[in-house]
């Protein structure tokens, strides 16, 4: 067995199982390389299974390196969610592809001839894939499947009744949020990943855990420390750094730090 076709087992293993196990909770996230689509290679981004993309660290052909994100989606024609992707190939326009055919398409594989994208809950908003038959698929969370245009008109005629939903705990940091959290007193996703960001950068700038935990208003620092790096790029290395580190002083105080580092 080769090691490609060992990775692919272990996967397959680790589908089954949080198949199986989605009657108590939800499939976990993971992330994966975007695959080819429609001819076009996308190495420079990952897909997640809550229906996310996010782009890699990278340097540009002049030699700035950039750091990778988590992309905006905006929600197109009919309320399928869209973000744009830059392909391998320069001399190619970025790609604006639908949210759903990312997702199936990295953890689905090729669509089956005569089959179409399909949203189990009838939101086209809602790409979150599981793995598993339908009814796995829905107890582990999942909403996104490979069906028929048949199975995709009966769920729009007969829709499944969506998950209770509850108002987006805060609206960091656009100022008003309509977005739905699965839990009450949560965020939702959008808001998730933007504490993640900010939470990243605060890290940077020499803000301690305790202080962005306090800033944020979660009850541990292990959390929001997991959403800077999951969505902020934050090292993961950098835990324990991140505990204690204090940011720089600034004014006269950061000036006579300054001073007295360097007569030392």
């Amino acid at each position: 067995m080769t090691e490609a076709e060992a990775v692919a087992a272990l996967r397959a293993i680790t589908d089954e199982v949080c198949a199986l196990a989605g009657a108590v909770a939800e499939y976990p996230e993971r992330w994966e390389p975007v695959p080819r689509i429609d001819g076009c290679a996308f190495s420079g981004y990952q897909c997640s299974t809550m229906g996310l993309v996010r782009s890699l660290d990278r340097t540009t052909p002049g030699g700035r390196a950039l750091r990778g994100t988590v992309l905006k989606a905006t929600p197109g024609s009919g309320g399928y969610v869209r973000v744009k992707l830059a392909c391998d190939d320069p001399a190619h326009k970025p790609h604006t592809l639908t949210m759903q055919k990312i997702v199936l398409r990295t953890f689905a594989g090729e669509c089956p001839p005569g089959m179409e994208a399909r949203h189990l809950d009838s939101d086209p908003a809602n790409n979150r894939w599981a793995p598993g038959n339908e009814e796995e698929t829905r107890k582990a969370g999942g909403n996104l499947v490979w069906g028929t245009k048949a199975e995709n008109h009966a769920d729009k005629d007969d829709p499944q009744p969506p998950k209770p939903t509850y108002p987006c705990l805060n609206a960091f940091p656009r100022g008003t949020c309509d977005g739905k959290a699965l839990n009450p007193g949560r965020r939702c996703i959008r808001c998730t990943v933007d504490v993640g960001i900010e939470a990243a950068r605060m890290l940077r700038d020499g803000q301690n855990l305790e202080t962005v935990r306090q800033h944020f208003g979660y009850k541990t620092g292990d959390w929001v420390f997991g959403l800077a790096v999951r969505y902020g790029g934050y090292p993961a290395e950098l835990k324990d750094q991140a505990r204690t580190q204090q940011p720089p002083l600034k004014g006269w105080r950061g000036w006579v730090a300054r001073r007295v580092g360097a007569a030392g």
